[in-house]
């Protein structure tokens, strides 16, 4: 049998102030745990794959780029 509540997030934030330290912490824990868990074993969508297919800078070519970015902007200021 399932019991099923809706209460509003102020009412719910209301509620959690008024526990003690301990069982805060608690809830705390519970809450960062369920956040983890699901942050994990979510899977990436489209847009996120092409993301981490997609090519990268090397060092030495993002340190050229910063060198030229720098180049025009003072060519800009001018």
């Amino acid at each position: 049998m399932n019991l099923q509540i809706n209460i509003e997030f102020k009412q719910v934030l209301n509620l959690v102030s008024q526990l003690p330290n301990s069982q805060k912490e608690k809830l705390a824990y519970v809450i960062q745990k369920e956040l983890k868990d699901k942050k994990y074993t979510k899977k990436p969508n489209e847009l996120q794959k092409l993301l981490l297919q997609g090519p990268t800078w090397s060092e030495e070519e993002y340190k050229n780029f910063l060198e030229a970015r720098a180049h025009l902007n003072q060519f800009r200021k001018k």
